[in-house]
């Protein structure tokens, strides 16, 4: 897998790990609901786009917050690691992906966040290499999926 998302041109990258994210975010949904988990996660989202002004919120979510957590969540961890000598890189993606769930660990939606932490974590480590943009196509895969979630949360309404 690794070797498959280094050697991916740049908009292959972001277009498959969006994909993925995409899907699974809308398998899990699926899924939540069949075994009878219909908690509306999408009303705190609703709320707050129409209590602080959606464009507030939407440079938060898609421009502000996705870089940010990129540099915290892949960038800082994985170079931390690298300098203590540790360069696993599955051990460096469970924790990448641990600290991104719990980030954003809402009941439920632990386990969405975990899952599109280690799609990001195994994004970032294979691109690691000079010229290889890890920061920069993270960031973007990041951005686009929250805009797609923006949008589906604002027309939801």
């Amino acid at each position: 897998m690794f070797h498959f998302l280094r050697n991916i041109n740049c908009l292959g990258f972001v277009g498959l790990l969006l994909f993925v994210g995409i899907f699974y975010a809308v398998a899990i949904s699926y899924v939540l609901h069949f075994i009878g988990f219909s908690s509306n996660s999408a009303a705190p989202v609703q709320e707050a786009l129409f209590a602080k002004g959606w464009l507030r919120v939407f440079v938060m979510a898609v421009l502000v917050g996705p870089l940010f957590e990129t540099a915290l969540h892949q960038l800082l961890i994985r170079r931390v690691m690298q300098r203590a000598g540790f360069e696993s890189r599955m051990g460096y993606v469970l924790i990448s992906a641990i600290a991104f769930g719990l980030a954003h660990s809402l009941g439920l939606q632990f386990w969405g966040a975990f899952i599109f932490g280690l799609l990001l974590a195994m994004g970032f480590v294979a691109r690691d290499f000079p010229g290889g943009h890890p920061y920069l196509l993270v960031a973007c895969v990041h951005s686009l999926r929250n805009a797609v979630s923006f949008v589906v949360f604002l027309f939801a309404a």
